[in-house]
């Protein structure tokens, strides 16, 4: 999620001010559905899931492809 950063700011409206990582949140077993938001080491209950993240950065190629 190489673009999780902008995503977070401009969708979620969320500014992240230490260390962020991820990691894998899954449904089930082997089933990964989204990214779980690690702060400063600090799991917190913030999920991304794929099919938001999908949506929004094909809104924004459209946007780009646009201009």
């Amino acid at each position: 999620m190489k673009y999780i950063e902008d995503y977070l700011v401009e969708r979620m409206k969320i500014k992240v001010l230490g260390e962020l990582k991820t990691i894998d949140e899954e449904a089930e077993p082997c089933m990964t559905v989204g990214e779980r938001l690690v702060i400063d080491d600090m799991e917190s209950d913030i999920v991304v899931w794929y099919a938001d993240y999908c949506m929004w950065l094909e809104k924004k190629f459209e946007e780009l492809k646009n201009k």
